[in-house]
């Protein structure tokens, strides 16, 4: 009874290095009626924060995944849009040019001043940045660029393109199951 009346007491008398002292001062301490009330109510209270956390936590993730995924989605779907635009601009240009009166026979005949001045009133005015027509073997016959921002043109001639993927699989007279039409992203040395 010594030990219980100086646990409860006073706590400054007590060895803080022995564990026995130590485990009796909590159960004294605690054994009280209100902490057999307050005790399983904070253990359930801390229970059912963790569990609110986690959830939420869960919630909020989950959701700016799925946000983020959404955007990723819609920037590729805009992005696809976007170059199967350009892609159509590009096919309605070469249409005018490939079905212009005389330009066939302007290619069959190496008539590069007639395919120049065609290339020219097209560029201006669709806006085309850069043109080129080939003859059957993959040279060309007249480049026209178009620097859109200052208005300035600039024509080449003679270039072997035979060497390059897209125009031997046309030369070759290769075909896929969409068809014999094919395209191709192709840098040249103005950057175009």
């Amino acid at each position: 009874m010594d030990l219980r009346k100086r646990l409860l007491n006073s706590a400054d008398d007590i060895n803080w290095r022995d564990p026995q002292a130590l485990w009796d001062l909590v159960v004294q301490r605690f054994s009280r009626l209100r902490f057999k009330l307050i005790i399983p109510y904070v253990i359930l209270t801390l229970i059912t924060a963790m569990i609110g956390v986690f959830v939420v936590t869960r919630l909020v993730s989950s959701n700016f995944k799925e946000r983020f995924t959404n955007q990723l989605n819609e920037a590729a779907r805009v992005a696809a849009d976007g170059i199967v635009r350009q892609e159509r601009t590009h096919l309605e240009d070469l249409r005018l040019l490939a079905f212009m009166q005389g330009m066939p026979e302007a290619i069959l005949d190496r008539d590069t001043e007639f395919i120049l001045d065609n290339f020219q009133a097209m560029s201006i005015n669709n806006e085309i940045e850069a043109i080129t027509s080939l003859d059957e073997r993959g040279r060309e016959l007249v480049t026209l660029t178009l620097d859109l921002e200052s208005g300035d043109m600039a024509s080449f001639q003679g270039a072997d393109f035979s060497s390059l993927p897209l125009v031997k699989r046309i030369l070759e007279g290769e075909i896929d199951e969409f068809g014999d039409k094919y395209t191709a992203i192709i840098e040249t040395n103005d950057g175009h």
